[in-house]
């Protein structure tokens, strides 16, 4: 059990030992390494105690003991040899000469474009003229089309508490199972894309990747052309829904 990588962590643990039944006591004060802390104890069940030395000022605990029974001493399971506050020195953050000498890792993919090409689905919009549209999963690095995925839409939503409905199961052969409201349209995706006639004002939708999990979300539609491209960008198809992101095409290349 790891207590003790963490100095206030472990802090919160002993004293919630000790104090677990509200009959600790302070017994008395004493010093360590100069700091004035308080003593308490407490009997443990259903035989035993337990003391702590704890800094008032900082919650620190600074050395616990423990006796088993009442006719066994008190031995130290818990001490703190040194405790340092402050900004630490900025040598411990330098790195050893044998990592330093690594190569640096790869930038992090360049996101898409910022406004006024793109703005996000997932908020929503002021009202808008209803719209066709056309959903694209693409790279974020390179913001290519990505082909070979299932997806499902849920043209009904009606209030966006529904959205917890949705879940993507896997099937154990990789292919996803979409429930909650989701209806997969697979069958109509054409060159990468799905077209959604009509769509309405908000709607959930569902992607899944063979064997890379999936993610979902509701969008709110934002009209700029008929029809208007939806994407949704994704930085590892493995991973899909770590940093997705939906946005609507604006204007730009990305919008045809």
């Amino acid at each position: 059990m790891n207590i003790l990588s963490e100095p206030f962590g472990t802090a919160s643990y002993f004293m919630d030992l000790v104090n677990h039944d509200g009959k600790a006591s302070k017994v008395g004060v004493a010093k360590i390494n100069g700091i004035t802390v308080n003593i308490l104890e407490s009997p443990l069940h259903p035989q035993g105690t337990m003391r702590v030395w704890q800094d008032p000022n900082t919650s620190l605990v600074w050395r616990v003991e423990f006796a088993p029974s009442d006719n066994e001493r008190r031995r130290a399971i818990f001490e703190v040899k040194q405790f340092r506050s402050g900004k630490p020195p900025a040598s411990e953050f330098t790195l050893p000469v044998s990592c330093a000498a690594l190569p640096a890792p790869a930038p992090p993919p360049q996101p898409p474009p910022a406004d006024p090409d793109f703005v996000s689905a997932q908020i929503p919009p002021p009202f808008s003229d209803e719209c066709d549209v056309f959903l694209r999963v693409v790279r974020a690095d390179t913001m290519e089309t990505v082909a070979g995925f299932q997806v499902a839409v849920d043209l009904t939503l009606n209030d966006i508490e529904d959205y917890a409905k949705y879940a993507i199961l896997d099937d154990g052969s990789g292919r996803a199972i979409f429930s909650g409201g989701l209806g997969e349209m697979t069958d109509r995706i054409h060159d990468g894309e799905l077209r959604i006639d009509h769509a309405p004002e908000m709607f959930g939708v569902g992607a899944h990747f063979n064997n890379g999990g999936g993610a979902s979300t509701v969008i709110f539609r934002q009209c700029f052309a008929s029809p208007t491209v939806l994407l949704m960008v994704i930085k590892d198809r493995d991973k899909p829904s770590e940093d997705v992101r939906w946005l609507w095409v604006k204007s730009g290349k990305f919008a045809h």
